[in-house]
């Protein structure tokens, strides 16, 4: 199988992840930091917690994230590292 890398770094801050693309242009392979988005989601959205008074507010933004991610690229495999 022949394939492409591409990392993709869309303006600093945002969508940090690498795609690894066939040459039909779909995404193969998507390889996500999740450290990077945990903690990015845990300082972005505050005052968000649960009934005992736990704070959600990094899974709610990483499962958000990872969900965007999935829509948009549609990937064949993917991988939280």
């Amino acid at each position: 199988m022949s394939v492409r890398l591409s990392a993709l770094q869309i303006q600093p801050g945002r969508l940090r992840y690498v795609a690894c693309f066939g040459y039909d242009n779909r995404v193969r392979l998507l390889l996500i930091d999740g450290h990077y988005y945990v903690y990015r989601s845990f300082f972005a959205i505050q005052n968000l917690s649960n009934s005992r008074g736990e704070p959600t507010n990094a899974i709610f933004g990483f499962t958000k994230t990872v969900r965007r991610m999935l829509k948009d690229l549609r990937p064949e495999l993917g991988a939280v590292v």
